[in-house]
């Protein structure tokens, strides 16, 4: 009797355990940056992982058959849920903007775990039935086309979400971002294993099979989110910043504010600095602060300049893509230093260039010649100009040949005049 008792309680406890850690996790991430749809994500799947804990428990201390299949019927809903909440979470952090903005894929990814969940829960269960075990009544898989067809759901989207992260692994710009996908394959590949005894359902129940099953299901659900928060502390996955009245103070300043390292990687960014992002078609990318804009090299050697002491030529104009295309931006960089005077950070303020819009209509300039009309007022060759633009040498000259036309200015002293008088 003590052994049947210590079972009941170790399970049971073990669930309540990842009830309440993961409804910490949920609430936790999404306190430290609320906009973002990366945050809300992860909280979602946190919560469901949670729900899903508490109702498990529900059905060990179910009364009859008819409560115990209520249950089941909500934890297969429950577990396609988390399925899909997964892939999404992870569509989300790799950045594949080609499926994450489409409807369509959105749609389906949506509506299969209902077509996948409708029949077990009706006509063809997964299971057979139930049996008592020390901690409770407890579920028997069963083995048929439909179980494994359903199991099998689980298992591709786990698969589908540790090809995405081995994509973003592979294609990752900064060692940051590579620690992180390394992180995240590490715990899908756990949870992978997880799902595999789901395919080979024991034809007897077993009492120390089962209780094994369930404290490595616990198991899967800790380790994915212990490691998800050392990745958060270490590696700044997601690029969580607390929310702190400093934040809100930033959040207050009508100019886009990021906060970076030496490196160019954002620490912290302001509202207006995340809806720049966003508008700029780069929020999934914004790691640092080159992602965000075309002139990448003219902020870099600002930058550069700024810590060899060197003289700077401030601020940066530069042009945004995105849904932001065609808007000219002024950038100015200030230092932040520690206390022996060595620069440990950058705070980069950008703000709208208007007057860049007037003199674009007035000369009748195209976006691009716009662009080609800053980076050369810069002082950039048309070499560099062609590799900033990602252009043809000949289509640069092209474009430079026309704004001389177009202005009926003669050297690039005066382009840059021209600028700073509508700036």
């Amino acid at each position: 009797m003590p052994i049947v008792l210590y079972a009941m309680n170790l399970i049971i406890i073990a669930y309540l355990f990842s009830a309440f850690a993961c409804f910490e996790s949920a609430l936790t991430v999404y306190r430290l940056n609320r906009p973002a749809r990366l945050n809300r994500l992860y909280a979602a799947l946190a919560a469901s992982f949670s729900i899903y804990s508490i109702i498990m428990i529900q059905l060990f201390l179910s009364s009859g058959e008819s409560a115990s299949w209520l249950w089941y019927r909500v934890i297969a809903i429950m577990a396609c849920l988390l399925s899909m909440l997964g892939v999404r979470f992870v569509l989300e952090l790799t950045g594949i903007k080609a499926l994450t903005n489409n409807k369509v894929f959105l749609a389906a990814l949506y509506l299969l775990p209902a077509a996948i969940a409708l029949p077990a829960v009706t006509f063809s269960p997964v299971i057979s039935g139930f049996v008592m075990m020390p901690w409770g009544r407890d579920m028997v898989m069963k083995i048929s086309g439909w179980a494994v067809w359903f199991h099998s759901y689980l298992m591709v989207n786990n698969f589908a979400c540790i090809v995405l992260a081995l994509r973003w692994r592979c294609t990752a710009a900064t060692v940051r971002e590579k620690k992180q996908a390394g992180i995240l394959i590490f715990t899908l590949s756990i949870w992978g294993v997880g799902l595999v005894h789901l395919l080979f359902p024991p034809v007897y129940p077993d009492a120390m099979k089962q209780a094994l099953a369930h404290l490595f299901n616990v198991f899967c659900f800790a380790v994915f989110m212990a490691w998800i928060r050392y990745a958060i502390l270490k590696y700044k996955l997601m690029t969580i910043s607390p929310v702190h009245p400093a934040s809100e103070l930033f959040n207050g300043m009508s100019e886009a504010l990021f906060v970076t390292n030496t490196g160019g990687d954002i620490i912290f960014m302001n509202e207006n600095a995340g809806a720049l992002a966003w508008r700029s078609g780069k929020a999934a990318d914004a790691g640092t602060i080159f992602a965000l804009f075309p002139s990448a090299e003219l902020l870099k050697k600002e930058i550069e300049d700024m810590i060899f002491g060197r003289q700077t030529r401030q601020p940066v104009i530069t042009m945004a893509g995105g849904k932001a295309a065609g808007t000219t931006f002024e950038i100015s960089i200030l230092g932040i230093k520690n206390e022996t005077g060595t620069l440990i950070g950058l705070m980069v303020i950008v703000r709208a260039a208007g007057g860049a819009r007037e003199l674009q209509e007035m000369y009748r300039l195209s976006v691009r010649e716009m662009e080609v009309f800053i980076l050369l007022s810069s002082g950039l060759s048309a070499p560099e100009i062609a590799q900033e633009c990602d252009i043809a040498l000949l289509t640069a000259k092209t474009h430079i040949h026309n704004i001389y036309q177009k202005t009926g200015l003669r050297n690039r002293v005066e382009l840059s005049n021209l600028l700073n008088r509508y700036l």
